[in-house]
């Protein structure tokens, strides 16, 4: 089974919808684990961890015995250890806080117990709850695609800063740089009403704190989930963002950062000296050049 697959069973197991011969398949992939000759579908560190809360579980359950037996225990039985821990931490659960957070660079879905969708842009940060019978995501950075599973009896809210939005079942993405005050919500499909406007309609794009509706096409709103960086008459601010959130650096300038209008699109794996030097040739009002030291990036 590959990564899809094992992520899809435990969401499934998670949700207590899992098959008797999915709940098999999962307790093989587990057993494994412990035999595992190649790199698992887990990270090094998660596989650590996974293994030290097993053992933690294992001994904190099991009878009293000389240490010396239960050492010999433990070495013959590993497997089957793996095994027994994996229903407690498998286990069905209730509703809690899920964070979901991405690295410099890095595009990632996550699905939520809903079956809902969240793929999340590089450096984004986002947290989902259920409270009092309704779905809650506060955005606290970043930007995100969501698609949502329609449920009238428990609506789907988005919470980012002071701005909601309130959704049954629609596609829309929503952006909240890491400082600054831009926010942005783009609807693509379905409907959502937008804390201090109103409705919006499929292919409207509404950015906080002007409040300012503009029109995108479907395609340039996902280009940043399809591997390509599109900057549609971006300000300084937008390019700085962009900057940082996908090549990991800091990026400091003592111009007005809300000028200039800057349309480019590149992708994602451009080094950054070349997306650099167009961006130098295309910039006017301000005309505008970079020094690079570390991953220190003074425009100026």
């Amino acid at each position: 089974m590959d990564t899809k697959d094992i992520q899809a069973l435990l969401e499934k197991y998670r949700s207590g919808q899992a098959s008797p011969e999915e709940e098999r398949l999962l307790h093989h992939w587990l057993d494994g684990l412990a035999e595992a000759a190649e790199p698992s579908i887990l990270e090094a560190a998660e596989k650590a961890r996974l293994h030290d809360t097993m053992w933690q579980h294992i001994e904190a359950n099991a009878p009293r015995r000389p240490r010396r037996l239960w050492h010999y225990a433990a070495a013959a039985s590993f497997a089957a250890a793996i095994a027994l821990t994996a229903a407690w931490l498998l286990r069905p659960q209730t509703p809690e806080a899920l964070l979901m957070a991405t690295a410099t660079g890095e595009v990632r879905t996550f699905i939520l117990p809903d079956q809902s969708r969240v793929t999340a842009g590089p450096n984004s940060k986002l947290v989902y709850e259920e409270i009092a019978g309704q779905r809650q995501v506060k955005l606290l950075h970043g930007k995100v695609y969501f698609e949502v599973q329609g449920a009238a009896e428990k609506p789907f809210t988005v919470l980012m800063g002071t701005d909601t939005v309130t959704v049954l079942g629609t596609a829309f993405t929503m952006e909240r740089p890491g400082c600054g005050n831009t926010r942005r919500i783009t609807l693509l499909s379905g409907k959502v009403k937008a804390s201090g406007h109103g409705i919006l309609a499929p292919g409207q794009r509404l950015t906080y704190p002007e409040k300012q509706i503009d029109t995108i096409q479907h395609s340039d709103a996902l280009a940043w989930t399809k591997g390509e960086i599109l900057l549609q008459n971006a300000t300084l601010s937008d390019v700085i963002h962009t900057l940082e959130d996908q090549y990991g650096i800091t990026v400091s300038t003592a111009l007005d950062r809300r000028a200039g209008s800057y349309t480019f699109r590149f992708p994602a794996g451009m080094p950054l000296q070349q997306v650099l030097d167009i961006l130098q040739k295309i910039s006017y009002k301000p005309k505008i050049s970079f020094t690079m030291k570390q991953h220190q990036l003074t425009i100026r």
